[in-house]
């Protein structure tokens, strides 16, 4: 979670020269949905449902979307420094 936040805060820092995140998520619907998979098997339509219920209640609270959480899409295209990303992936290979 650390490296999404300063993941979202880099675009307005310009005192940052360079950095280096270690498994940033892409989106939290995305990594809420990832972890239900592997740890449970809740139909995708009742997660769905319950996100919805999560966000609704966040805005109300907090004033911001769960579905505004997307680093790839809200941040990335504005941050102008040069970043290192460091991913793990579950049972894949990636070729370099």
């Amino acid at each position: 979670m650390g490296a999404v936040t300063a993941f979202l805060c880099l675009p307005e820092n310009k005192t940052v020269a360079a950095a280096v995140f270690d498994s940033p998520f892409k989106s939290f619907k995305g990594l809420v949905e990832d972890m239900a998979n592997k740890a449970t098997k809740v139909p995708g339509i009742l997660l769905s449902a319950a996100l919805r219920i999560v966000d609704k209640t966040i805005q109300e609270k907090a004033g911001f979307s769960l579905y505004s959480l997307n680093p790839l899409k809200n941040s990335a295209p504005y941050i102008e420094i040069p970043a290192f990303f460091i991913v793990g992936i579950e049972d894949e290979v990636i070729p370099i």
